[in-house]
């Protein structure tokens, strides 16, 4: 039965495709007015947490979002599935069971979402829980055992089954059918993280309209319900398998600078007390008990109580009857203690801290200029952590909303952008009679192109508000060059060596023409969810292809992406001087090219009385004493190479002012039209396209 069960779950699972994100921010999709009906218009906002998960909606009789409680009456349900042999179990009851089975309840699996088998965040998690996760074609599955069988379950399909439990209790809370919700996802989430999301959402049955950024939702709630325009404020979360903070800049439309530790959260701070008494059992009984799965399990849940009594009071007491072996465990815990324990990674979650500072600091984003500050997460209720966001801030007290809580701020904010998403909540009315403004959300990461010599030529640059459409033209690097390869990176590097490959399209067709005569126009456009198109067009024929990314074909974990930016920031200075080289040297190479064949086609139209021999020997030796130069120095100074473009320039000049004296309506023509243009040539435009060859054009 569970093994039919499993198929029918992935014969529905939906193939979406996609790219990567960062905090989440704009105006959402037109609304319907025509929609009427409840059950289309109600979109469910989720907050679908690592170790709890929450639902709200927009009440439209009350006029405001809220949490939906649980059948236990929880605003929160633990994110726990639990396989017994008369079916699952999800919420706390599956928590309960995992004291006395634990190789059959399943948790933490939003860390294995749109991730491969070989991650090492995957391989960090088997280290960790009780349960088996196995390999199944590269991708992480989880094995249990039901009947005396094995049978496996992707993280998508645990994930459906955590969200299906929170659609029935909105179902049965509102007494309606629930079709639409919004997710949200931590902020470094990659595009295969989000799209795996967006996948567990479908199998549970879910229309799931977006993917949003938790930071994103908290600032739907939390201080922005004034007018105050022109400030600045920190959005601190740690949550319980993530820690980033966000520098929000209200100026206008509102902007997001982020930063983010993808492998920290409240979960690593239970751990360190497990280990603390893992190490006071050996100590006292002479008891090893990390091969005791059901061992480790009490004691990690009694570990994350006292976590959580500690951030109220200053000592609490572990108690575990029966812990190993008939041997009870009976000792105190201060919340000293758990500082000391914990203060290296308390400090460590301060880091995104800075490093969101940093990435506001072009729009002069300062420390000093920080007006509020808000907390997010259960993890933020750390008395500690709490301290040190006041040191960082200079003793500012967080902003505190009452009847907030920090657990389900995110859900609330998911259900209130839920509701202008489903046309409940009219946005504009809404955000002009609230806000005074709107959230945009932005690129997490740059995406490009590779041009030639291996240089990244950047479309949509990380930070930049979405949905996007970036264009830019560019040429060709051979003469009569009939396909050019498009080659898709991200990442923050100069050198496409040094970024991560996402695809590649090749645009066939195009008309023989010299070096840098041809136009293609590379098109990405990038849409509020993080998907994006990458389109090639010769302008000359309209000819197109298109791609869109699978997160199949190399999306990268957060973790590596973050390593990317991290080494992008650390060899800034390398990077810059590596692109101006090459970037000078590709800009004399093609100026040469094609002020070759603009003498050559000039030779050949001696019907123009105004083309004169000298000038195109002046260019045909200017010409080949560049190019003799570049062939003996293939590392050589760029301010030489741009000394040796503008001597090009100024022998081309004579040439191309007579062109351009010839008056309006005298269309200058062929491979010397855009140089006629850039230099104060052509009277006729329209004869003349912009940029139309290659000096002023990367080479694909």
């Amino acid at each position: 039965m569970a093994h039919r069960r499993q198929r029918r779950l992935r014969l529905r699972l939906l193939g979406l495709l996609p790219l990567s994100v960062g905090v989440l921010l704009a105006p959402p999709p037109a609304l319907a007015a025509e929609a009427t009906d409840a059950d289309l218009i109600t979109v469910i906002g989720i907050d679908l947490g690592s170790t709890y998960a929450a639902v709200g909606v927009y009440h439209g009789d009350r006029n405001r979002t809220m949490v939906i409680p649980n059948a236990r009456g929880e605003r929160t349900t633990p994110a726990y599935v639990a396989f017994t042999d008369t079916g699952p179990l999800v919420g706390q009851d599956a928590r309960d069971r995992a004291f006395w089975d634990p190789k059959r309840v399943v948790y933490g699996v939003k860390h294995l979402l749109g991730r491969t088998f070989d991650d090492p965040q995957v391989q960090r998690l088997r280290d960790l829980v009780p349960y088996d996760i196995v390999d199944r074609d590269g991708k992480p599955y989880i094995s249990v055992q039901i009947h005396g069988e094995q049978h496996v379950y992707s993280p998508e399909e645990i994930s459906a089954m955590v969200l299906t439990q929170l659609k029935n209790t909105s179902e049965s809370f509102l007494e309606r059918t629930v079709k639409r919700a919004l997710i949200t996802v931590p902020q470094h989430f990659t595009q295969a993280q989000r799209q795996a999301a967006k996948d567990a959402g479908a199998l549970a049955g879910l229309d799931v309209m977006e993917i949003m950024n938790d930071p994103a939702a908290a600032g739907h709630v939390l201080g922005l319900d004034n007018k105050r325009a022109e400030r600045n404020a920190l959005v601190f979360h740690l949550g319980g398998g993530s820690c980033g903070a966000c520098v929000v800049v209200v100026d206008g439309p509102l902007e997001t600078y982020c930063a983010h530790d993808p492998r920290l959260g409240g979960e690593d701070f239970t751990r360190r007390v497990v280990d603390y008494f893992v190490g006071v059992v050996d100590k006292k009984f002479g008891r090893n008990i990390r091969g005791d799965a059901g061992a480790m399990q009490r004691l990690w849940g009694e570990a994350e109580g006292a976590k959580h009594a500690l951030s109220s009071v200053d000592e609490v007491v572990v108690k575990i009857n029966g812990l190993v072996d008939g041997l009870d465990l009976l000792e105190p815990l201060s919340r000293a203690r758990f500082e000391d324990l914990n203060q290296d990674l308390f400090d460590r979650a301060m880091s995104p801290v800075d490093q969101a500072l940093e990435a506001a600091h072009d729009v002069g984003a300062q420390k000093s200029g920080i007006n509020e500050i808000w907390l997010v997460g259960g993890s933020s209720r750390i008395p500690r952590i709490q301290d040190l966001v006041k040191e960082w801030a200079g003793g500012m007290e967080p902003v505190r909303v009452e009847g907030v809580d920090p657990d389900v701020v995110v859900a609330l904010g998911a259900a209130e952008r839920g509701a202008f998403v489903g046309g409940a909540v009219d946005w504009l009315e809404y955000s002009r009679e609230r806000y005074g403004y709107y959230l945009m959300m932005t690129a997490a990461y740059s995406i490009g192109i590779e041009t030639a010599g291996g240089l990244m030529a950047t479309l949509v640059s990380r930070n930049t508000i979405l949905a996007a459409t970036k264009s830019k033209v560019f040429s060709t690097a051979e003469d009569n060059q009939e396909a050019v390869t498009i080659r898709v990176f991200e990442g923050e590097r100069g050198l496409t060596r040094d970024n991560h490959w996402l695809g590649a399209i090749e645009l066939r067709g195009i008309a023989p023409a010299p070096r840098g005569v041809p136009r293609i126009n590379v098109t990405i456009e990038v849409d509020r969810s993080g998907n994006f198109t990458v389109c090639a067009q010769d302008l000359a024929t309209g000819r197109e292809e298109k791609i869109q990314i699978p997160e199949q074909e190399g999306r990268l974990d957060g973790e590596h992406l973050e390593r990317i930016v991290r080494e992008a920031e650390a060899n800034m200075d390398q990077d810059r001087v590596v692109r101006s080289q090459l970037k000078a040297r590709n800009l004399l190479t093609g100026w040469c090219y094609i002020l070759r064949s603009a003498a050559q086609f000039e030779h050949a139209a001696p019907q123009d009385p105004q083309v004169h021999g000298g000038d195109q020997d002046q260019i045909s030796v200017a010409v080949q004493e560049a190019l003799d130069w570049l062939d003996a120095n293939p590392d050589g100074d760029p301010k030489e190479a741009r000394a040796r473009r503008r001597a090009l320039a100024g022998a081309c000049k004579p040439l191309l002012r007579e062109r351009a004296a010839a008056g309006p309506g005298t269309a200058v023509s062929g491979p010397f039209a855009a140089e006629a243009q850039q230099q104060g040539g052509c009277a006729d435009v329209a004869a003349a396209a912009p940029c139309a060859v290659c000096p002023w054009h990367e080479e694909l």
